[in-house]
């Protein structure tokens, strides 16, 4: 037997919301799936092989049942399994989520998290290194394995799996509440479910519901409708499912999806960890080093205080990292980047992104598209990325870099306040020098500019615009 993980917790987090999101009933971990799971992707890592095959020629069934877990009555079973090269990004949950789309892209193993018959899902997510052809990567290998039968199982005590007692609601408006660890399901009115002080399951049903988990470490989940939800103390996770959503994590390092429809979410204090999805969603990440995805949609996401990692995801998204050193990615789409205060670190993706670093000493990279990169304050590092990019300086911006800038192509966007009133000839013969390293522009103050490994200053002049 064996305990699920944080990030297998994650994994099958996202497994639940989308199943549950679909009307699906929620997969349990079990402790013996999970074992032949984890021993199936240790294996394929320490042999550099990549297959549903196993030690032995075993096929996955087998190491199901090698593992301990019994088929009975109308069983079923089926494996996922995928790898990746990882990002680099501390924690690894980016990997999972990275992992958990690709096969949801992919109809055969989409297939299987949605079957409706499984019950039971073992995962195994291990770390290291895997030869690939002729390079080897330091990768995160999965494999998911599905079940269902009529047989006894144990349950993984992080899945919300554990016999609690089960309280059913009507087609009305109810209200529900537990005095002890319990489960409510509510019905198809609109709800108040208020979970004990213990570890809950509360699942609102149809209509626009009010769920409270108080204290303990409880699973919610709205259902159709818009619901409000609130974790109170303790590490919730908490599921917003269709329609537009109002989710809040309160205190504790809680786990939040918004689901498919426009919701606003706070995770409160502690280190959250937040998915907009699909929807025009409104995150913030409050207290705590937090890591928030935007996933689908139009998000604006705040990561409030701490050092929090955000990511903006497939639509144009409003970035603020806010307090704390904070990393922030654009993804795809034309997306606004503001750092806010501290040193941060900005990343603009594939679309045409504004980015502005804020206070502090920050690094801002526009990548792909036509970007607009603004330091602010403190000493910055700006490069500019693929395309013709806009670099603004201004009054009171300190000591900037810019690592990239292509003479004939990017623009220099100096504002009045910053040059004075002479044209671009005359800033360059009034506050311009070459030096071994690249191009100084000395505004005096402390403002200045350096553009490193150019040498041409009267060209520089043919890119500098006023503001």
């Amino acid at each position: 037997m064996s305990i699920a993980n944080e990030l297998e917790l994650q994994m099958l987090s996202l497994i639940n919301a989308e199943r549950t999101s679909r009307g699906l009933n929620a997969l349990q971990l079990e402790q013996d799936l999970n074992k032949a799971a984890e021993e199936h992707s240790e294996w394929m890592l320490e042999e550099d092989i990549f297959s549903h095959t196993g030690e032995d020629d075993s096929s996955p069934h087998e190491r199901m049942e090698d593992a301990g877990f019994e088929f009975s009555g109308r069983w079923a079973s089926a494996e996922n399994v995928a790898w990746q090269s990882t990002r680099g990004a501390a924690g690894l949950s980016d990997d999972v989520v990275d992992l958990h789309n690709a096969l949801m892209n992919s109809p055969g193993h989409r297939a299987n998290i949605l079957n409706p018959d499984f019950q039971y899902i073992g995962i195994g997510l291990e770390n290291g290194d895997f030869t690939h052809g002729a390079f080897t990567y330091d990768s995160l290998m999965v494999t998911q394995n599905f079940a269902r039968t009529t047989a006894d199982v144990t349950l993984d005590p992080g899945s919300g799996g554990s016999s609690v007692p089960v309280t059913n609601g009507t087609a009305g408006d109810d209200d529900l509440e537990l005095t002890s660890r319990g489960s409510l399901i509510a019905g198809a009115g609109n709800d108040t479910l208020n979970g004990s002080s213990d570890a809950d399951e509360l699942s609102g049903g149809h209509g626009h519901d009010t769920v409270k988990g108080r204290g303990g470490d409880d699973e919610m989940n709205g259902g159709t409708g818009n619901d409000t939800m609130r974790g109170g103390t303790g590490d919730d996770r908490i599921f917003g499912n269709s329609a537009r959503d109002r989710l809040f994590g309160e205190s504790g390092n809680d786990f939040i999806s918004g689901g498919d429809g426009a919701d606003y979410v706070d995770g409160g204090s502690g280190s959250d960890t937040i998915y907009g999805r699909s929807g025009w969603d409104s995150l913030n990440g409050g207290d705590g080093n937090d890591s928030i995805y935007g996933s689908e949609g139009d998000d604006e996401i705040n990561g409030g205080n701490g050092h929090d990692w955000l990511s903006g995801g497939s639509a144009w998204d409003t970035i603020d990292g806010n307090g704390g050193n904070d990393t922030l990615y654009g993804n795809f789409g034309s997306d606004r980047l503001s750092g806010g205060s501290n040193n941060d670190q900005l990343f603009g993706g594939t679309g045409d992104d504004t980015l502005n670093g804020g206070s502090g000493n920050d690094l801002l990279q526009g990548n792909q598209g036509v970007d607009v990169l603004e330091g602010g304050t403190g000493n910055d590092t700006l490069r500019g990325g693929t395309l013709a990019d806009t670099f603004v300086f201004d009054e009171g911006f300190d000591s900037d870099v810019i690592e990239d800038f292509r003479l004939g192509e990017d623009i220099l966007s100096l504002t009045r306040d910053l040059a004075g009133s002479g044209n671009a000839d005359q800033v360059i013969d009034t506050f311009g020098l070459v030096t071994s390293d690249g191009l100084e522009l000395n505004f005096g103050g402390g403002d200045v500019l350096f553009l490193e490994g150019l040498n041409n200053l009267s060209a520089l002049a043919d890119d500098i615009v006023f503001a």
